[in-house]
């Protein structure tokens, strides 16, 4: 009797987490639903296990806007297209993230060909522009007070020392960025790191996380547009603004209010 009370319990248990997953499920997909009606027509959206990627491809795009308009010419009409179709992971625009502090000051050129080699040389093909989005069960305060507790504990003794040229902005709240991982020598004491904290949404009851692209806090992207061999003299090609614009855009359809580029 004892064991069909124990199955028939294991049975009810599965029910509702199938029901608790089915409705996640549900809700996740609303809420990708309606990032990607309100992201900006460079960008993408792809689906994760537990959220989305937002990603720049201004080419994939172009490819997109070609084929509607070459049929429009062609048949006067085009037929149905998954815009998302045109989207190629193995195929993502690249871009530069450059350096935003210590820069060297512009030299004189004596030739337009050594300025185009120098150029070229500074803005090097070094990763894509995407932000990835999780979202999980909503954390309780106590979990959140402990993880802040921890990540001030060792922002303390961090800057037991100056840190000389890098601002003291590297230490935001803990959502968007977290310090870089060669402070870690600073910390070699205690047995973790920092961990990055989650956002809380006016319009879902969940707790969001935000992941940044950046590789660094202090560069920002350029678009490297294959097309075009002087792609550093299109202003349309630096990317901080519109990278910006769809960050704050991606955190106010979550029901982000508080969200800011350096929190």
């Amino acid at each position: 009797m004892k064991t069909v009370r124990l199955v028939f319990c294991l049975l009810l248990a599965l029910m509702a987490f199938n029901g608790y997953s089915q409705s996640f499920q549900e809700k996740l997909e609303a809420i990708r639903e309606e990032v990607r009606s309100v992201i900006g027509k460079d960008w993408f959206l792809t689906q994760t296990a537990s959220g989305f990627k937002v990603t720049f491809c201004r080419s994939c795009q172009k490819h997109y806007e070609d084929s509607c308009n070459y049929q429009d010419k062609t048949f006067g009409f085009h037929f149905p297209l998954s815009r998302d179709s045109f989207f190629n992971p193995e195929q993502i625009d690249s871009v530069c993230y450059y350096p935003t502090v210590s820069l060297p000051p512009q030299p004189f050129y004596a030739s337009d060909s050594a300025r185009h080699a120098d150029k070229l040389k500074a803005y090097q093909v070094n990763g894509i522009l995407s932000f990835e989005i999780r979202i999980e069960a909503k954390w309780d305060e106590k979990k959140y007070r402990e993880l802040m507790a921890q990540n001030e504990l060792l922002k303390t003794e961090i800057l037991k020392e100056p840190l000389y040229k890098t601002s003291k902005d590297i230490f935001s709240d803990y959502r968007f960025y977290l310090p870089e991982d060669y402070l870690k020598q600073r910390t070699e004491k205690y047995p973790f790191y920092f961990e990055r904290l989650p956002y809380s949404s006016k319009l879902y009851d969940y707790s969001i996380f935000l992941i940044p692209d950046k590789p660094n806090f202090f560069c920002s992207p350029l678009y490297v547009d294959k097309s075009d061999p002087r792609f550093y003299d299109a202003i349309s090609n630096f990317l901080e603004e519109e990278r910006q614009r769809t960050l704050k855009i991606i955190a106010l359809s979550l029901g982000i209010l508080d969200f800011k580029i350096v929190n």
